[in-house]
């Protein structure tokens, strides 16, 4: 208990807990996305982002899904990603993200989205 002017402070010490910090490093978000369809590929490339990266996770989505879905990484110096499983749509819509070196990677927020019709 401690003692202060007006009276007393009462209160015990509280227990000791672990903690791991959650990086707050603010990426920057990939530009320039550009998607071209082949026979059975759709190709996505992007400018490469200057900082010190693991490197970027590419999403897709279709037009009936509110929410892009990872398909794949790729290491830094690539910019550019095949995408081979595309469901059946008429257009498919592609975004990448830049990630960094922590475990887990802290990651920017999604480029904006190109349309490749099938």
């Amino acid at each position: 208990m401690t003692m202060y002017e007006k009276g007393q402070v009462g209160g015990g010490v509280s227990p000791v807990v672990d903690a791991i910090p959650v990086g707050e490093t603010v990426l920057p978000v990939p530009s320039g996305v550009q998607g071209v369809r082949t026979a059975n590929v759709v190709t996505i490339i992007w400018n490469r982002v200057e900082a010190d990266l693991k490197g970027y996770r590419v999403y897709r989505r279709v037009p009936s899904q509110s929410k892009p879905v990872m398909i794949g990484e790729v290491e830094v110096p690539n910019t550019i990603f095949n995408d081979t499983s595309m469901p059946e749509s008429d257009d498919w819509f592609y975004s990448v993200s830049s990630i960094d070196k922590d475990q887990p990677a802290n990651e920017s927020k999604l480029s904006t989205e190109v349309k490749v019709r099938n």
